[in-house]
């Protein structure tokens, strides 16, 4: 059995990643849309890196049967 503290934490890391991909994709689409393709490409790679992280912390609270608790990104809104 695992504690009501761990879990709360793993979901709590779990949701930062998902802040992490959510901020390089916005920044990814703003470089993108400035023709930027170089940086779209790196920004890209670095949304892609936290979506794996939290995809990895998401299948271990399911395999601990523990409830998975997403939050909506924080509206982040650049430039």
């Amino acid at each position: 059995m695992v504690s009501d503290k761990l879990k709360a934490k793993l979901n709590e890391l779990l949701n930062g990643e998902m802040e992490a991909h959510h901020i390089y994709t916005q920044a990814a689409a703003r470089s993108s849309a400035n023709a930027f393709e170089g940086a779209t490409k790196f920004l890209l790679g670095h949304a892609k890196e936290e979506l794996s992280h939290m995809l990895k912390f998401f299948g271990f609270l399911d395999d601990l049967g523990a409830e998975i608790s997403l939050h909506r990104p924080v509206g982040h809104r650049l430039g």
